[in-house]
């Protein structure tokens, strides 16, 4: 199996064209057209996407370092295609999807894509649609809300998937759409959805303890910088019974083993913790395998016996932080 990366997938699509085309006729639309796609591309190139496919009245588009980024250029997306037509301000709908996927040279495959597409047709003029995901890695950065629009019951996917709406104060106001109710699943509701916070409350609080402040930046200038990756703490549990040079010993020999897991996985060592280390990974999937290696690792530390001395204890999150 090839590797995959996590990345944020956008769908956006222009309202109405036909519409639009039978108003303005073919020469007018054609030149209008190359307007509309070329703010698009501007917008997407001005927050650090790629554009991946031209779908003729709007665009397929890839971030793989910023949810928030992506996020933002949508809001942005919107603003800047309604001053297109001052007389009949042309409308975008958008869909935003994270998820891992696997490349093929210039070429994605996988559910986000799938999903990115649907909440783009789910959408309301105007508005953008997005998997609960997005707004779990974007936290509070730049200041973007959302609200909750439940489980969307969408074409080809077997389970309904719990939507966010990005709000936009500036945007048109949207008609509610058919949702059902959430998944009860453990996998869904807890780690995915949040209740909706009244008027008053909706808005961004700094989270100081959510700051990864010991990252370095990745790009110059000691700018902030924030881009998706998986954050992995290790820790070794503390032998007992064990004479102090015997436990210092077998610390030692867990860390390496630790730290040569990190080295196989693609993973960075940002932190040392003690008796753990702090990493990051550009994706959930290499920090899930890192996770495995060190746990096979740890136990094969452990033959022969005592394995009871052997063991680790191993947690991740996926998250925006802030660098420098």
């Amino acid at each position: 199996m090839g590797r995959t990366q996590t990345v944020t997938i956008m769908f956006c699509d222009l309202v109405a064209s036909t519409e639009r085309r039978a108003r303005l006729g073919d020469d007018a639309f054609d030149e209008f057209s190359g307007r509309f796609i070329a703010t698009l591309r501007d917008q997407i190139a001005r927050s650090g996407g790629r554009e991946l496919t031209n779908l003729g009245d709007g665009l397929m588009a890839v971030w793989t370092e910023s949810t928030a980024d992506a996020v933002a250029c949508a809001t942005a997306m919107h603003h800047a295609v309604s001053a297109l037509d001052g007389e009949d301000p042309p409308r975008l709908r958008v869909g935003i999807s994270v998820g891992e996927v696997a490349q093929a040279g210039g070429e994605y495959s996988g559910m986000p894509i799938v999903e990115a597409a649907r909440l783009e047709a789910a959408a309301s003029p105007g508005r953008t649609l997005a998997n609960a995901v997005v707004r779990a890695l974007v936290g509070t950065r730049r200041e973007l809300r959302f609200r909750d629009m439940g489980a969307l019951s969408l074409k080809g996917i077997p389970v309904p998937l719990v939507a966010v709406e990005v709000i936009d104060d500036e945007g048109p106001v949207a008609p509610p759409l058919h949702t059902s109710p959430l998944p009860t699943s453990p996998l869904h509701a807890p780690l995915f959805s949040q209740p909706e916070r009244p008027a008053a409350e909706n808005h961004t609080t700094s989270n100081p303890s959510g700051r990864l402040s010991s990252l370095p930046p990745h790009r110059g200038g000691g700018s902030i910088v924030v881009e998706n990756v998986a954050v992995l703490v290790a820790d070794v549990v503390e032998p007992r019974a064990l004479p102090t040079q015997a436990a210092d010993d077998l610390l030692r020999g867990h860390l390496a083993v630790l730290r040569q897991a990190i080295a196989e996985t693609v993973g960075r060592e940002v932190k040392s913790l003690g008796r753990g280390v702090m990493v990051v990974f550009p994706s959930t999937s290499a920090a899930i395998s890192c996770a495995v290696v060190m746990h096979q690792g740890i136990e094969r530390e452990g033959e022969p016996p005592p394995r009871d001395l052997n063991q680790a204890r191993i947690g991740f999150t996926h998250l925006p932080p802030s660098c420098g």
